[in-house]
């Protein structure tokens, strides 16, 4: 059911298509987390036994309590309820590896008649933990990570070719992404493709000025108090810092961190991470209507990309 929710939607497709794109099919981030319909249609029980006695066991696991707890008592009910729990089959987390460099496609996820062509831009980057991550979260945010970042006030306000327009760095273990999104009226399809070009290649030619840094810091920081107002929140953030091996205070820190982003770091960070020629092109829209605004938008050749069936 998860999988076939997502591909009730044109965006549920595109981020479901997108992991193979970016990383490769057989790379460990390949695939969309809610797997494809026909490979979670055909798992059965002895699959999802088997594959628990790999993965998962006390020597790579973590007990994360929140709440209105006390540490003594949760040690007490971990010590009665895990105490026994053995796993000697379980190997430990595979090493990820690194994914080669866009090659420069247009991938074309063909739906006709489709008013609208939603556009999604990107590449892998770093991973989680490494120095230039909260520079780069930054300089994201002035990007694309708010209403006032350069990519909506260009497609939205400016253009009109878009209602809004987005971007995001993902750091995960190993290897990330960057990825920048907009849904689109489809006969502005290729010029909103030239004007994302430009901004990704401004952030190779130019710095941000100390005011979109100003504003991006801003709101990163005002954002951090609504990440930890629900129990799940925080248990969710605390799980974070075990899976990606970060440090105890990584929280604690982070506000000041992001206060302390120069606007000359997060213009070094753009520029050597994200101000590429070469980069990811997935579009999900009407490929006929289409086809004739894009051969000189500069990503390169078109690719067909066919768009899994629900349940096949």
């Amino acid at each position: 059911p998860g999988a076939e929710h997502e591909l009730a939607a044109g965006g549920g497709l595109a981020f479901s298509l997108l992991p193979a794109l970016l990383y490769g099919p057989d790379h460990p981030f390949g695939h969309p987390p809610t797997g494809a319909p026909a490979t979670v249609a055909s798992l059965t029980i002895d699959d999802v036994r088997t594959h628990h006695a790999r993965i998962f066991g006390p020597q790579r696991s973590a007990l994360v309590a929140t709440g209105d707890v006390v540490l003594e008592e949760v040690i007490a009910m971990a010590q009665r309820s895990f105490s026994d729990w053995t796993a000697p089959n379980a190997v430990a987390p595979e090493t990820i590896p690194p994914v080669a460099a866009p090659e420069g496609r247009v991938h074309v996820a063909d739906f006709p008649g489709t008013p609208q062509t939603l556009i999604l831009v990107g590449k892998p980057i770093f991973e989680r933990g490494h120095p230039d991550e909260i520079p780069l979260t930054v300089a994201n945010e002035a990007f694309g990570g708010s209403f006032s970042s350069r990519l909506n006030m260009n497609l939205r306000e400016d253009k009109g070719y878009s209602y809004g327009a987005q971007s995001q760095v993902a750091f995960r273990r190993g290897v990330g992404a960057f990825v920048a999104y907009a849904a689109v009226q489809r006969e502005h399809t290729g010029a909103s493709l030239r004007e994302i070009a430009s901004e990704v290649r401004a952030l190779r030619d130019s710095d941000f000025r100390v005011e979109e840094i100003d504003l991006a810091r801003e709101g990163l920081v005002r954002s951090l108090t609504g990440e930890f107002q629900t129990s799940g929140a925080v248990a969710a953030a605390a799980t974070g810092l075990f899976v990606y091996d970060l440090p105890l205070d990584y929280y604690v820190t982070l506000g000041p961190r992001l206060q302390a982003v120069k606007p000359t770091e997060a213009s070094a960070a753009a520029r050597q991470h994200l101000g590429s020629d070469t980069l990811t092109v997935l579009l999900v829209g009407d490929l006929e209507a289409i086809r004739g605004q894009l051969e000189d938008v500069g990503f390169g050749p078109i690719v067909p990309v066919e768009a899994p069936k629900p349940g096949g």
